[in-house]
This record gives structure tokens, sequence and C-alpha cells, in this order.
């Protein structure tokens, strides 16, 4: 028997109730209908896992400006959990296939992040398989001293399917698509609930948290929140619901959320079309030539439209000119990427979004680069 397992992701800008929601959901699913009883539901807290927006403390006081190391190893540990989520689900449906996510630098001590990682989101897994083995009388769920995989063989686990609830920001749709990507190359289900609740209410619960998170920050994730798109048959965000966090979950809600779990446990995402290989060998690179020349032209439209404003803005011509390299850097970092494959834009069949796809690209590059 094929073992289900579905990629929950749930977005939206800090304190709209995410981790709450998460923990409700986690709760729910014990006492909801019995298929839903034998899963073993895997709560991987992003905010949990990385440990001071990415930098340990001791960095932290000793470069408390260098905000592009900060960055980069943020952007790091998201990678880790992204290929941990890839490694994890790999076993459960015994795919050998290669994994989606790029490979480990080996630099910056990127080493000891992954295990790091990998060590959070595997205890994870194995809290959550063991309850649910506990649950469905399973005696080997006693034992704490087994290898992690052993039991995935077993017999037992036929009947057991597999829910991952992934609880970040996750204000891009490139963040989110991800995750997508893993569903499609193992088929399996993917849906994604957004937590909203207006920004003033976001603000003062935050001021109450014991994490707090500057609220220019909140402000700014806000304006660049780019919401799923559930309305579009052809999306593949059409398994998506927004909820009102601002407000006390009604049963209603809650009935929502269980059924848009079965629809995607029942409507787990197609692999790709197998093409004949050489076809579509000339097919990608005749779409990467066209990419690469478009998405050169827009970066340099883009470069132009900030250096601009820049200028306008009464910017020094020293720091112009450090801008100028910066900006040119990113154009050709991006371009680089979209030649690796790590970057593809999301076009619709004209190819009219381009542009739109290729700025939130470049804007989300320096946001995790380069703070222009």
């Amino acid at each position: 028997m094929t073992r289900k397992c579905l990629i929950i992701i749930l977005c939206g800008i800090p304190a709209v109730g995410k981790s709450t929601f998460a923990i409700d959901l986690l709760e729910k699913l014990k006492t909801t209908e019995a298929e839903l009883r034998k899963v073993a539901t895997t709560l991987v807290c992003f905010d949990d896992i990385i440990p001071n927006d990415g930098l340990d403390v001791e960095y932290q006081v000793s470069n408390p400006n260098d905000e592009s190391k900060r960055h980069g190893i943020w952007k790091e540990y998201r990678l880790r959990i992204l290929k941990t989520v890839d490694e994890i689900i790999s076993k459960i449906v015994k795919d050998g296939a290669p994994f989606l996510t790029e490979q480990p630098k080996q630099d910056d001590g990127t080493d000891d992040i992954y295990k790091y990682v990998q060590m959070k989101v595997q205890e994870q897994f194995k809290s959550s398989l063991q309850k649910c083995l506990k649950t469905n009388e399973c005696s080997c769920s006693d034992s704490e001293n087994y290898e992690m995989w052993t039991f995935l063989d077993k017999d037992v686990l036929n009947n057991t399917n597999f829910i991952f609830i992934l609880d970040d920001n996750f204000y891009y749709k490139s963040m989110r698509y991800q995750y997508f990507q893993i569903c499609r190359k193992y088929s399996i289900s993917f849906c994604q609930i957004q937590i909203n609740c207006p920004l003033e209410v976001a603000l003062i619960r935050n001021r109450s948290r014991r994490k707090r998170v500057a609220d220019d920050t909140i402000i700014d994730m806000a304006t660049k929140f780019e919401a799923p798109d559930g309305n579009s048959k052809d999306s593949w965000e059409i398994m998506s619901i927004q909820i009102d966090g601002s407000k006390e979950l009604t049963e209603d809600t809650w009935l929502a959320v269980f059924a848009l779990v079965q629809k995607a446990f029942s409507h787990p995402v197609p692999p790709v079309e197998v093409e004949d290989h050489l076809q579509k060998e000339e097919s990608r690179l005749g779409c990467l030539k066209s990419i690469i020349h478009q998405g050169d032209q827009t970066l340099r439209r883009l470069i132009s439209e900030k250096m601009k404003m820049n200028k306008e803005q009464g910017m020094p011509k020293s720091e112009m000119k450090v801008q100028s390299l910066k900006l040119n850097q990113a154009r050709q970092e991006i371009l680089e990427s979209l030649r690796e494959g790590t970057v593809t834009p999301q076009l619709s069949n004209d190819g009219g979004d381009i542009e739109k796809e290729l700025r939130a690209i470049f804007n989300q590059h320096l946001d995790e680069h380069m703070k222009v």
C-alpha cells in the first residue's frame, strides 16, 4: 500500500497567530475522523530552528552590522530545512530520485548548520512517528534506541500517512513554491493555509511576544507579502484557504480546514509529464536562452530605475558608485541562477509576466543579500 504524505504550508506575517493555529491543528487532528488520526504529523516551526535571525549570539556581538553575513546564514538555515524535509519524504515514499535541493556548500560552517537543522527536524519527525505508533497500539513505539528509519519498512506503517506542517512567514511565493516542487517530485499532496489579521493587530500582539520582531520588519513584510492565489484553476496554489487570525476560530472554520486537508490528500500533485529526451532538452535550451535574454534586459532596466531614484534622493556620487557595483553584482548572480536553473520565473503561457516575476526575484535578492 502506498503511504500518503501531505505538506501544509502555514504562512502569514509575524504575530498573526500561525504558531497557535499550528498547535491547535495538531490537537484537533488527534480527535478527528479515523483516517486523519492514523497520521504522523510533524510540525516544523522555523522560528524554533533558526536562532537569532540565523546567527549565534557570539557572532552577533562581534559583528553587529554584518547584514550580508546575517542574511547569508539565514538563507542557509532555510535551505537546510528544505533539504532535510526532502530527505525525510524521500525515505517515506521510498523514492531514490536525486534531491531537488542544491548541494551543501563546504564553507562558513554550513556543515554544522546542516547537522543542527537535520537533528532538529528529525527529532520532530521521530517524536510524531512514535506518538502515531503508540496511538495505533504498536509495541515497537516503546523502543527509544531504534534506528530512525527501521520501522518505515514494517507492515505496521502501511496504513500510516504523514503530514508536515511548515510554520513560517513564507511571504514570497518562491519560498512556498520550493515545497510544491518537492510534492511534485514525489507526487505527494500539497496545500496552504494563510493566517491573516489587520496589520495594527499584529503590531500590538508583537509587542507582548517573548521574541519580538521589529515593527518596521512586520510592516515591510506585510507590504511585500504575496498571498496564495487559490482562485485560479491553473494555479499551483489552488489548494489554499485564508483564515482570519484576529478572531476566535469557529467550528465552520475548522470544518473548512479539514475539508482542505482531506481534499489535498485525495489529490496529490501530479508529476511532470515525461517527454522525449531530445525534444525536452531542445525546448529547455530555447526557453532558457529566451529567459536569460529577457531577464538581462529587465534587470538592466530595474537597475536604471534604482539608480535614478538614488540620484533624485540626493545620494552622493561616491555612494552611487558603490550602489551601482552592488546592483550589477546582483544582476550577474540572478542571471547565473537562471542559467543553473536554481531560479525559475513562473511565467504565463505568453511569457507576459516575466518582468513582474524578475522584479520580485530582484527585490528579494536585494532584501536577502544587499540591503540596497
